[in-house]
């Protein structure tokens, strides 16, 4: 099958909207995030829960933070196939597995979950979170 700079293009803009989606459901998360957890504080402060209740903000916290890693994570992978499709693409044409999605080739020192998480996206905005719920709590 004979591919052409036309689906080149198609490929690139393919990987390119998974780039955009994940990237925007990072930033979704976030504001969940900061939403439910304030909400949660706002329960706890107005009607005088007991102290389980940060136990449960903090737990939110992580979990929203892990997903954040994993959509972070996810990213970065496409960035690196993005990359690698588009070098192999301005060598040769035809040396590119066109629509293929497989980001196992892709994965680098950047794209371990440690390296994420430790990003400047990811650990400000929740340690932040997590130091206003200890704040609250004393």
């Amino acid at each position: 099958m004979d591919f052409d700079k036309e689906d080149f293009k198609t490929y690139l803009t393919m990987i390119q909207s998974i780039i955009s989606r994940m990237a925007n459901n990072s930033f979704l998360i976030k504001g969940w995030a900061m939403t439910i957890v304030s909400s949660i504080l706002a329960l706890a402060v107005t009607r005088g829960l007991n102290h389980s209740i940060y136990i449960v903000s903090t737990v939110v916290t992580i979990a929203f933070c892990f997903l954040n890693c994993i959509y972070l994570r996810t990213e970065r992978l496409y960035r690196n196939l993005y990359k690698k499709v588009q070098k192999e693409g301005m060598q040769d044409l035809n040396q590119v597995k066109y629509f293929n999605l497989d980001t196992s080739e892709c994965k680098n020192k950047n794209t371990r979950l440690i390296k994420v998480f430790m990003s400047n996206s990811i650990w400000p905005f929740y340690l932040s979170i997590l130091i206003g719920i200890l704040i609250i709590a004393v």
